[in-house]
């Protein structure tokens, strides 16, 4: 769980860690979950946030670095945290 929710703060979504933690969402889990389980269950109302989610889910988004890329201002993580 630790790494999903390096995660949502990596990815600019700290607001629902809170709600990941209570639900006891892991990598497994959040591997699982599709835009209905995020939407309702973990309650991800952006819909933005979770394509963003989803993405990652998917694996189309995966190589980014927990460092700041001070070009972009964005942060990305090096290797797949959903495991």
């Amino acid at each position: 769980m630790p790494q999903v929710l390096r995660l949502l703060d990596v990815m600019g979504l700290k607001a629902y860690q809170e709600k990941f933690e209570t639900e006891q969402v892991n990598g497994e889990i959040l591997s699982e979950c599709d835009e209905e389980v995020l939407k309702s269950d973990l309650e991800i109302a952006s819909k933005l946030h979770r394509m963003r989610l989803l993405k990652v889910i998917s694996g189309e988004w995966v190589t980014f670095e927990l460092s700041p890329l001070s070009s972009v201002g964005t942060s990305r993580y090096s290797g797949s945290i959903i495991t």
